[in-house]
């Protein structure tokens, strides 16, 4: 009876244990959904960076400029062309004109007097030759509204605004800078969109098919919140295994009004 009670006590401590590492937390980190840094596609003196490191930014916002003086004039200069309709109005004028006194001739040429066959046929080609330049003259004005569009579109690449709404991590580069070179490759300023954060667990392989996505987990950051505990739900499972750490990973999305919870924390996942 003594060995038996041994062995129903080993297999109860087996038990706990085996349910004690299935239930106990989970090592995770709390980061923010995307970091990007920021580069210019373009070169030149760098102008004005109007944020700072710390600086919270919205979607769209203006994050640097580049010195765009010459950029500028060709916008202007191919919006002054686009806008010119004197060529258009002078060309659809003639060939009113021409319409009237080509339908004029045929009217009295179908009367037998007054106009020739070779004064009719005259009048024709006039009127075809003015609806010819009409037609060129539409044309080059749909042009320069695309060269004015192609103008605007270079301007614009020298002014770098923010792809979603974040916070500024860091700056590297300051105004008077020269973007060029090797330098372009350098990162003007680095954002974190923090509004959604990405929570990554390590689980070991003995938890594989357990853990489905859907599943409710608890969150305990290293840092003591304002709220407690954080509640999230899993959004994937990895579908591989690493072999050399026998572990897999886990993945959820927090949502982040207000940046409440900082980003680059570390956090226990209670299943």
């Amino acid at each position: 009876m003594g060995w038996l009670k041994t062995k129903i006590g080993y297999g109860i401590l087996l038990v706990l244990v085996v349910r004690g590492v299935d239930a106990s937390p989970f090592e995770c980190m709390i980061d923010a959904s995307q970091i990007v840094e920021v580069r210019s596609p373009v070169t030149g003196l760098l102008q004005t960076v109007p944020v700072k490191r710390g600086d919270v930014v919205k979607a769209g916002q203006v994050l640097a400029t580049l010195d765009s003086g010459v950029e500028q004039a060709n916008v202007d200069v191919a919006r002054y062309k686009a806008e010119m309709v004197g060529q258009v109005e002078a060309s659809q004028s003639k060939v009113e004109m021409l319409h009237k006194k080509f339908d004029r001739a045929q009217k009295l040429y179908g009367q037998g007097s007054y106009v020739s066959a070779q004064e009719k046929e005259d009048a024709e080609q006039d009127l075809r030759v003015a609806e010819g330049d009409a037609k060129v003259a539409l044309e080059n004005q749909h042009l320069a509204e695309l060269e004015w569009k192609q103008a605007q579109s270079t301007l614009d690449r020298r002014t770098l605004r923010s792809p979603f709404a974040g916070v500024v991590v860091d700056q590297y580069m300051y105004p008077g800078e020269y973007v060029g070179g090797n330098e372009a490759k350098k990162s003007i300023l680095k954002l974190a969109q923090v509004s959604t954060l990405r929570v990554e667990a390590i689980l070991p392989v003995s938890m594989y098919g357990k853990v489905k996505r859907g599943n409710k987990v608890t969150l305990i950051p290293e840092i003591p919140l304002q709220d407690g505990n954080i509640r999230g739900v899993i959004a994937h499972v990895d579908h591989i295994v690493d072999a050399s750490s026998g572990t897999f990973g886990v993945l959820l999305f927090l949502n982040n009004p207000g940046n409440r919870i900082p980003a680059g924390i570390r956090c226990k996942m209670q299943l």
